[in-house]
């Protein structure tokens, strides 16, 4: 008589185990879809030296290089200036400087960073007033490739389309840019005021923004 080696059969053992349900919209689906960077590199969480990079795909516009006044703390040092490292590193993304305006914490670093990379400028007309000559002073003006853009016209520059906003700030030609480009948007919003321009006696388009970011 043979023995029956096998071990007895749990109850329930025979049915078939099969996956929980999940939703399709709790499916999370990998993005194809490149994303849009913001590196600040002077400017948070301190007044001065203002200055952001926004990078996409393989790509990088930066917006304003300022400079920032010494404190009481630091004997014998006339300005101080954003890390530059990130521009030393990233020369060939590097397309373009955007200046929103013209403040010494939004212009002040662009002759110093225009000597690690000689890279196009792009501001309004009386911004590029002041740029000029703080780039004559340190003799970059004929080497500078400098670029007078019109308020409220958009432009390109590689793969970001900017577009100039007007609003209203204590100096004349106060420009933020939201960069749009699909699907990814962002804006350098600032300081912003929307009340009348005391110089041009208009309205600021701050409620321009939200309807920038809709447009796409």
């Amino acid at each position: 008589m043979k023995e029956n080696n096998q071990r007895p059969r749990k109850k329930g053992h025979n049915k078939k185990h099969t996956a929980p349900y999940v939703h399709k919209s709790k499916i999370r689906r990998k993005s194809n879809r490149e994303k849009i960077r913001m590196i600040p590199i002077g400017g948070m969480g301190e007044i001065g030296k203002n200055m952001t990079v926004f990078e996409y795909k393989n790509q990088a516009i930066i917006v304003d290089c300022g400079l920032k006044f010494p404190d009481e703390g630091m004997p014998g040092v006339d300005i101080v200036l954003p890390d530059f490292d990130y521009v030393r590193k990233n020369k060939n993304k590097i397309k373009a400087l955007i200046v929103t305006h013209g403040h010494e914490d939004h212009i002040g670093g662009i002759a110093y960073l225009l000597k690690e990379a000689n890279i196009p400028v792009y501001a309004t007309k009386f911004t590029m007033g002041l740029i000029e000559k703080k780039l004559i002073e340190h003799n970059l003006l004929s080497k500078a490739e400098l670029n007078v853009i019109k308020p409220g016209e958009r432009f390109k520059i590689g793969d970001f389309e900017i577009e100039p906003i007007k609003v209203t700030h204590s100096i004349r030609s106060r420009w933020p840019f939201p960069s749009r480009r699909r699907p990814p948007r962002s804006s350098t919003r600032g300081t912003l005021r929307s009340t009348t321009s005391p110089w041009t006696e208009s309205r600021s388009t701050c409620s321009a923004l939200p309807n920038s970011e809709a447009r796409g």
